[in-house]
């Protein structure tokens, strides 16, 4: 996998977790082949994961006060959406660890992609 320099940043979440919010870029020029495309899917399916996960704490998120009942039900139905985000991310960062690990992806960036996978999780 490769990796950018400003990619080592994280945000805190409420609960004092780290998210890892950077998706994970390939280099300009990556020639396709079969070895190469399992990358390509695995690095697809991680920034996928990412997208779902940011999805769900952007949806977690206060909004203010909560008093009325309409405001109540908006954010009941948004925690929903959130936990099915949650879900898919979950399922999205285990395939794609999965994949890299079944193809021994064992290139020099391997621990930088296991360990923001590792970390999302």
């Amino acid at each position: 996998m490769t990796k950018d320099g400003s990619q080592f940043s994280s945000s805190s979440s409420p609960d004092n977790a780290y998210i890892y919010r950077h998706p994970i870029r390939l280099p300009r020029g990556l020639r396709i082949t079969y070895g190469n495309g399992v990358l390509v899917s695995t690095v697809v399916m991680f920034n996928l994961a990412l997208c779902h996960h940011l999805r769900a704490y952007s949806l977690c998120k206060p909004t203010g006060n909560l008093c009325n009942h309409s405001r109540g039900d908006d954010h009941h139905s948004r925690m929903l959406v959130s936990m099915a985000s949650l879900e898919k991310a979950v399922r999205l960062y285990e395939l794609s660890y999965c994949l890299q690990l079944e193809e021994n992806l064992n290139d020099g960036n391997n621990v930088y992609f296991t360990m923001t996978t590792i970390n999302n999780l």
